[in-house]
């Protein structure tokens, strides 16, 4: 009877594993293309990570864009990348297929709403990983400055299915479900 017993087990450890496998860590920072270490919260914001920057009078190029995040189901972080490093170099088309499931926001709207001001520098603070009705919810405070000074602070949240039978391909992967500005500065 024993011995019957074994490869159960073995198949329940090792299920054990690849189920742990796909867990996410949001312990750590956002780090971007051109990355700074997270302050010391000395001026009571959250903890920065520049994901994006552009500097001087026009937007800055990244490297070639990192079109498998776009694919990925693992790292929401990078995500975050692919859509500051598109915000910053003004691909708007690029930036739109982060959003959604299918690239939900147009590209014309994403220039309406990020075009003034460029080059801007995208930054994130500290991810959390949520779980609810099949699906996972990564949220993150963001800033937003741009050129001319202003910023806007709020929350972008990323969200993917949480391998559910008949889950699409479009819909495991991390999109842009969200991003709330708190206010202006």
């Amino acid at each position: 009877m024993t011995v019957r017993l074994v490869p159960f087990a073995i198949a329940a450890a090792l299920l054990a594993v690849l189920v742990g496998c796909d867990r996410q860590d949001s312990s750590q920072p956002v780090q971007g293309s051109e990355s700074t270490p997270p302050s010391t919260g000395q001026t009571g914001d959250h903890p920065q990570v520049s994901v994006s920057t552009a500097s001087g009078g026009a937007a800055a190029t990244s490297a070639a864009p990192d079109y498998a995040a776009l694919e990925q189901v693992r790292d929401p972080a990078r995500i975050l990348r692919f859509l500051g490093d598109a915000l910053a170099d003004r691909r708007w088309n690029d930036a739109a297929r982060a959003w959604g499931e299918a690239g939900s926001a147009s590209a014309a709207t994403l220039q309406e709403r990020f075009a003034a001001g460029a080059p801007i520098t995208l930054t994130f603070g500290q991810g959390e990983t949520e779980g609810a009705a099949g699906s996972l919810y990564y949220s993150v405070p963001y800033t937003l400055r741009r050129s001319d000074g202003s910023a806007e602070t709020g929350t972008i949240t990323l969200r993917r299915v949480n391998n559910v039978p008949g889950a699409t391909p479009a819909s495991l992967r991390w999109h842009v479900a969200s991003m709330e500005p708190g206010s202006a500065q």
